[in-house]
């Protein structure tokens, strides 16, 4: 038998406890092997059959054609055949959804205003014309609010008509794909025959949707035994496309949270090791220790149908990179703590004569040596000074400034090791000149936005060794500039890195409700495009859109802290909803807030530096959520955020970017939330 698993089906599955779950997938098992026991009677009202599972009524609602099967939902008996009236599958072309025959009504009011817009909402005429559909229809089009109504309505079209038309509302990047395929099909002599439902359910454009079984038992065994987590099976085909891309150099992936770049870049880091590269490891790697766990563990959760693909993966962070090819090459790679690289800076600033702060010296450091790969006099003397706001008079003003950072490296050679920049610089260094050689067939890093000019240059060199430029599918970078909340900005091309015709965007947030991510983009929009945007020529807020209707973050303000803590601790008691994401700007208000808590009776959990699982009631940072996601999410202390600049007033884009990092902060911590956001002001 030929069986796919459709989203609801898998939705239904994890409400079901355990043992349900466990008899569900041995149905499943003996429906594929043919067993004569599992026998499927019809549904005559609806055109589906049902599948029994066992003695406690259970049943599988299943749509069936010969030996395939689309496994719709399971329940008990009369919920699944009063599911199975609701509903029904609709096939256009090559494309197939389920559909709500009844729907509930959507309330008026807040949540009508943050409805999602329609999946065409931005597509104008001209694109509609290349299909033959006219200015009415295409107003029509542009108005349905997802694809479910979008199917329902193309029924009644041409089928080639239908088909491009979805393809479109599915992959609006595709247009000159769909322009093509569509001319071929209107210039055949006679239409082509419906798909069979053998073929449909594996076509790439139902992926997102559908989830294909492997046909092999013990294949399937494991794959069901693993549980279908959705971001694990079902890929969007514009997802699907890119983990599957191989093109000769660099790939970057832009998009807004929760559009699922890091799955992409898990799927993409199997596909490499099972169908382009035979051999050699393969490494994943980002900014954060934290967040590269999380990887390590995703991984493995992707893999669990495939365990010895495991033993081709490393993951790190990308300091963790830098100090493995030091060690290599017998190099010192000790990385110095914080308070350590700050007493090299004191130690440079003796030589300090032009009455800067250290502050100056730091972002000079990142802003125009790092970002322009100069760590001589000479080429430090010359280089344009791009992004400084404050000005240096001449070439004694230079030199003077020179002398301060020199110092600095000094000092930090002198302890044995470096920052995470210096590391990195070195590493690169060794890469490029063939004193070590690439260990890995190919580079994947996540949240590459909060990579520094050193590290995209050491990723660049990973890439491509000493060679001039970086190999075929060796490099895949993932990344949204309006997260960045550490890094300078820097164009890739400045680091070694080209990706002109190889970036791709990913528009459908899966994680935010639509109210929640409009009112976080409204933070950061109207910002000029960040380096990674103009890299690859991708604005990550644009085309931008959430799947679900919600409204808008709750505000409120408080006199006091303690009766903001009252306010957590009353949507804390609904652990009904969920685990409870809690953040603030500072370290301080969050451990203020910890001990109301735990006054009123509570049990919150101070989230470290390096933990990524949720308690039912978590606090964190800002800073310290990135990577996370919880069902409700609570920004506290806000009057403290956007925080105000710290610096002088000497160098004004060194304030631009304070500021703009800030309103990214707030943007990272309302996208946390999947459900419900809420944002407190004290005073």
């Amino acid at each position: 038998m030929q069986i796919a698993l459709d989203k609801s089906f898998q939705r239904a599955l994890t409400r079901l406890d355990p043992a349900q779950q466990a008899a569900v997938n041995e149905t499943i098992l003996k429906l594929q092997a043919g067993n004569s026991s599992v026998r499927p009677h019809k549904l005559e009202d609806s055109g589906f059959v049902s599948i029994v599972v066992n003695r406690d009524a259970l049943r599988i609602v299943s749509l069936r054609d010969g030996d395939t099967y689309v496994l719709l939902h399971v329940d008990k008996h009369d919920a699944a055949y009063k599911w199975a009236t609701r509903h029904r599958m609709v096939q256009v072309g090559s494309h197939i959804r389920l559909v709500e025959l009844a729907r509930e009504q959507e309330s008026g009011g807040e949540a009508e205003l943050c409805a999602p817009p329609g999946p065409l909402a931005e597509q104008p005429d001209k694109v509609f014309k290349h299909f033959e559909v006219g200015p009415l229809a295409a107003a029509v089009l542009r108005t349905v609010p997802d694809d479910s109504h979008l199917i329902e309505l193309l029924e009644s079209f041409k089928a080639p008509v239908a088909d491009a038309v979805l393809g479109l509302a599915t992959e609006p990047d595709a247009l000159q794909e769909l322009v093509l395929t569509y001319e071929q099909r209107m210039a055949a002599p006679t239409p082509a025959a419906p798909l069979p439902l053998s073929e449909v359910i594996s076509a790439q454009q139902n992926r997102g949707e559908l989830w294909l079984l492997p046909p092999e038992h013990q294949a399937l065994k494991a794959a069901l035994e693993a549980g279908g987590d959705a971001w694990r099976v079902f890929l969007h085909p514009s997802q699907r496309k890119i983990v599957e891309w191989q093109v000769n150099g660099a790939i970057q992936v832009s998009g807004g949270p929760g559009t699922g770049k890091t799955v992409v870049l898990l799927h993409r880091a199997r596909f490499l090791a099972e169908s382009v590269f035979g051999e050699g490891k393969i490494v994943l790697c980002t900014f954060s220790r934290a967040l590269a766990e999380q990887l390590e563990r995703d991984l493995g959760r992707l893999c669990v149908d495939a365990p010895a693909l495991l033993d081709r993966f490393e993951v790190h962070t990308l300091t963790g990179l830098a100090r493995e090819v030091l060690d290599q090459a017998g190099e010192p790679s000790a990385f110095l703590d914080d308070e350590v690289v700050e007493a090299c800076w004191d130690e440079a600033l003796k030589q300090e004569t032009l009455g800067k702060p250290r502050a100056f010296y730091v972002a000079e450091r990142e802003g125009v040596c790092a970002r322009n790969g100069t760590w001589s006099l000479t080429t430090y003397a010359r280089v344009p000074r791009t992004g400084r706001g404050s000005r240096l008079r001449g070439l004694p003003q230079r030199k003077a400034v020179w002398k301060v950072l020199e110092a600095f490296e000094a000092a930090l050679k002198q302890r044995g090791g470096g920052d995470a920049h210096a590391l990195a610089r070195r590493a690169g260094q060794l890469l490029r000149a063939g004193s070590v050689p690439a260990a890995y067939v190919s580079v994947l890093c996540d949240e590459v936005q909060d990579a520094s000019a050193d590290e995209l240059r050491l990723l660049a060199a990973m890439g491509a060794g000493s060679e001039q430029t970086v190999r075929p599918n060796a490099l895949f970078l993932c990344g949204d500039g309006y997260q960045r909340l550490y890094r300078s900005p820097v164009p890739l091309s400045a680091c070694g890195i080209e990706i002109r015709g190889r970036s791709r965007k990913l528009r459908l947030n899966y994680r935010t409700t639509e109210g929640i991510r409009a009112q976080a983009v409204a933070m950061v929009s109207g910002q000029p495009l960040d380096e990674l945007e103009e890299s690859s020529g991708q604005d990550a807020l644009q085309g931008y859109r959430s799947l679900r209707g919600g409204p808008l973050p709750e505000e409120r303000s408080f006199n006091s802290p303690e009766e903001e803590a009252d306010w957590v601790a009353s949507l804390s008691s609904a652990a009904d909803e969920g685990p409870l994401l809690v953040m603030a700007r500072t370290k301080a208000w969050l451990v203020k807030l910890e001990a109301l808590l735990v006054a009123r009776g509570l049990s919150p959990f101070l989230l470290g530096k390096n933990s990524s699982a949720l308690q039912p009631l978590t606090l964190c940072t800002l800073h310290r959520a990135k990577g996370l996601e919880a069902p409700r999410a609570v920004l506290v202390g806000m009057q403290q955020s956007p925080m105000a600049y710290r610096g002088s007033g000497e160098d004004k884009q060194d304030r631009v970017l304070w500021e703009r990092m800030e309103r990214s902060l707030v943007y990272v911590g309302m996208t946390r939330a999947r459900d419900w956001c809420g944002v407190s002001r004290v005073g």
